[in-house]
């Protein structure tokens, strides 16, 4: 198997591997360097990873590399996707991508501009700025329609032990024998076959049995959970990447920022990938980033303070009864407040708008503009002291629900006016579980 090294941290203020958020230049200048000199030939990259083409396109050495990015949803609209390729081109400072891949297969199916699109990038494959053509599928359905009318070069698909409809419908052998490149993902079922089968969200009961099976069948074997989802992707010689890890961590995006983690300890250890992966089984992730501060009720805090930063969040529980604690920092973006409270009022189930650092600002005036952005109002509460509006939170609370306590992360103190004040939001978390 080879590793391709995932470049989420490079651009999004979400990292495991450091407590500052984003790698710095000169970080990932240095990981690139020794990625080379261990013979790793892959990135992966999109513009969807906050500014991860422009570090790479700064750092002078992506033209040593095989570049691989994405196309994001485009949804049923008519655009020219030939200028999100020479804009990936222009902000990785590179000539030529290594792929391009389709991030929502959707947009080349059911959308009225499926073809236009496709030959989209036929047109810069034939240009020289393509060398491959990819496409992410979740069903032999999506990729038997795929195969049949579009040139594909490489697919992206999801294989575990509880879903192994892409082997028993023979989809391997017929793009292995067809040249096409595998590229595996969901090995781990988003770690759900790493978790104990009683520990499982309640949303997962109707699927309990298999994961008692997966379970049982370890356990007979005397090999652990890890061992066995790995054995799924290394008895197939027709995969070509498999992304070998899991964690206890919650959050889809924490999933891309350990790949790039991997990557980096795998670059400058030398480390087998069964090592680390032992590691980062037990690695909890860093305080105040998507931290699990309580599992019953389910309790998490993280520093997500923007737009984007919330809708990642919300989107990794989209499953659940979100419930949502938040504000905005005072002296800081307004323009960002009504979006926060729209974003919010479309995942969440409840709101509660608190304080976040007023700093010079009124906090009622900081709580009105976030009110601006949420139309039905019918769920929101209001409570500008954010230790009695995360208890209120927890008084919602069911077995359903996560409690999302966003904006402030592992921060110890308040800034009110030009005096800072202790808080710290997970204390106020274990105090009030603890009354």
């Amino acid at each position: 198997m080879k590793l391709a090294l995932g470049t989420v941290q490079f651009g999004l203020d979400y990292g495991v591997s450091n407590t500052q958020g984003q790698v710095c230049p000169e970080e990932v200048n240095r990981i690139l360097t020794y990625a080379k000199q261990q013979n790793i030939t892959t990135l992966d990259t999109a513009p969807a990873y906050g500014n991860s083409e422009e570090v790479l396109g700064k750092s002078g050495l992506t033209t040593q590399f095989d570049v691989i990015s994405k196309i994001p949803a485009l949804n049923d609209v008519d655009v020219d996707v030939e200028q999100y390729v020479k804009a990936s081109l222009q902000r990785l400072n590179m000539e030529k991508l290594a792929a391009v891949l389709f991030h929502h297969v959707d947009d080349i199916i059911s959308s009225s501009h499926a073809k236009k699109r496709f030959n989209g990038l036929i047109k810069l494959k034939e240009q020289g700025k393509i060398n491959k053509i990819g496409v992410s599928v979740y069903t032999p359905e999506q990729l038997e329609f795929c195969i049949k009318n579009y040139p594909i070069d490489i697919v992206q698909l999801p294989l575990n032990c509880l879903d192994q409809r892409f082997i028993h419908t023979n989809w391997l052998n017929k793009l292995s024998d067809q040249k096409i490149e595998v590229h595996c993902r969901s090995v781990f079922l988003q770690g759900l076959l790493l978790m104990q089968p009683e520990d499982l969200p309640s949303y997962f009961s109707p699927f309990i049995k298999y994961f008692h099976h997966f379970s049982d069948t370890a356990k007979q074997l005397n090999a652990t959970p890890l061992s066995l989802a790995l054995a799924i992707g290394h008895q197939s010689s027709n995969i070509d990447k498999m992304v070998n890890f899991s964690s206890s961590m919650m959050g889809i995006f924490n999933i891309y920022n350990l790949t790039a983690a991997i990557g980096a300890v795998d670059i400058v250890t030398n480390k087998s990938l069964e090592e680390i992966c032992l590691v980062v089984e037990n690695f909890a992730g860093v305080e105040g980033r998507m931290e699990i501060i309580s599992k019953e009720p389910l309790i998490i805090v993280d520093f997500a303070h923007t737009p984007d930063g919330m809708k990642e969040v919300f989107e990794s529980f989209n499953h659940k009864d979100i419930i949502a604690v938040f504000g905005a920092g005072g002296d800081r973006d307004k323009s960002k407040r009504a979006i926060m409270g729209k974003m919010a009022a479309s995942y969440a189930k409840h709101i509660i708008i608190t304080s976040d650092n007023p700093r010079f600002e009124d906090p009622d005036l900081i709580v009105a503009d976030i009110l601006s952005g949420i139309k039905n109002k019918q769920n929101v509460k209001i409570d500008i002291n954010r230790k009695s509006a995360i208890a209120k939170a927890i008084a919602l609370a069911s077995k359903d629900s996560v409690i999302l306590v966003l904006g402030k992360g592992d921060e110890s103190t308040q800034t009110i006016y030009d005096k800072k004040f202790p808080l710290l939001d997970k204390k106020i978390i274990l105090d009030c579980l603890a009354k």
